[in-house]
């Protein structure tokens, strides 16, 4: 019997013994997991927040509205071209002479013409029957220019990219009548790439967008 107590006592002195520094470390373990829990949800939600920036989901501020009243298209014969050679020949004096009916070439006529100037515009061919009519009419500042400027570390490219955003931020702020979102889906075939150049690609539109409009205004 003596034995027996003294046995149980010493179990009862080892459970006292042992009984407080697991009570600790149970309470460094729940601390441990409370930290870690913090840390990967602090992670989850900068992740989601990362993307959602780059990926541009809140787009409302970028879309262009075309919603304007267009003034009824008055219907007028186009005179056939040996008149215009002749009208070309006959000696008259114009302010500006235009050499390519391209888009590039009629843009500039039309502008030209507002501004109050006689201008003749003369084509070997149709209206925009070279490279424009080859063109997809997108303004998207260089999407490939993009890659090569960030794959091939070229500045070249990265200044041609910077200054056609700066012309489509001019064109969009001076002409948003002319413009209108076009979706377009396209196959993705090597996703992290992608995922880079498009985000890339959307910084750099946003921030020289928002430049130009600093400096203009």
């Amino acid at each position: 019997l003596v034995s027996e107590k003294v046995h149980k006592l010493q179990q009862l002195a080892f459970f006292k013994l042992v009984f407080p520094s697991y009570k600790e470390s149970s309470e460094n373990m729940t601390s441990r997991f409370y930290k870690f829990g913090v840390t990967a949800l602090s992670a989850c939600i900068g992740s989601i927040a990362a993307t959602w920036v780059c990926t541009d989901r809140n787009t409302s501020a970028y879309v262009v509205h075309n919603e304007i009243v267009r003034p009824p298209k008055r219907k007028r014969t186009l005179p056939p071209r040996p008149d215009q050679m002749k009208s070309l020949q006959s000696g008259e004096e114009y302010d500006v002479l235009i050499i390519g009916g391209g888009a590039t070439g009629a843009g500039c006529a039309l502008d030209a013409v507002t501004r109050g100037l006689k201008t003749a515009l003369v084509e070997a061919d149709d209206f925009a029957s070279g490279t424009s009519s080859r063109s997809t009419k997108l303004i998207h500042g260089g999407v490939r220019y993009l890659q090569k400027a960030i794959l091939g570390l070229d500045f070249e490219q990265y200044r041609m990219v910077k200054e056609a955003l700066q012309e489509r931020a001019s064109m969009l702020e001076s002409a948003p009548h002319l413009a209108h979102p076009l979706p377009i889906m396209l196959p993705v075939y090597h996703l992290p790439a992608h995922n880079f150049s498009t985000s890339a690609f959307k910084l750099t539109f946003k921030g020289w967008s928002v430049h130009n409009k600093n400096r203009r205004g």
